[in-house]
């Protein structure tokens, strides 16, 4: 589907999540030790994007490999390869739910009660 860009006002092509590739790299998670676990007393899962790196050449001109390094990753889904993702779809729990409404309207409401403690 061709739309036009509101910043550069070209046209261009929307992509998929599974069109975008993110080279040299992939996406790996870090799960906790049971120590931290969310309200279904799973472990939790942390994002990470591995980044592959080239070789380094050293003075003497022998060549080093490089380990890869992680950074923490807060693409979300929306880069994983095991999940399908279309941005006109929207996340799939807030459309199923309908709480993207209501979770917005509580982040409001916590960011209007911060406002008012710290004005005091």
């Amino acid at each position: 589907m061709e739309q036009k860009s509101v910043v550069s006002g070209q046209l261009s092509e929307e992509k998929t999540s599974e069109q975008v590739k993110l080279p040299a790299s992939r996406k790996v998670y870090v799960e906790t030790n049971g120590s931290t676990v969310n309200q279904n007393k799973h472990n939790l899962r942390i994002p990470f994007r591995e980044i592959a790196l080239s070789p380094s050449k050293e003075m003497d001109g022998s060549v080093v490999e490089n380990a890869p390094v992680r950074v923490y990753d807060t693409s979300g889904v929306w880069t994983d390869p095991a999940t399908k993702c279309d941005v006109r779809e929207g996340y799939r729990h807030c459309v199923a739910t309908g709480s993207s409404d209501a979770a917005m309207s509580r982040n409001m409401r916590a960011a209007r009660s911060c406002r008012r403690t710290m004005a005091i």
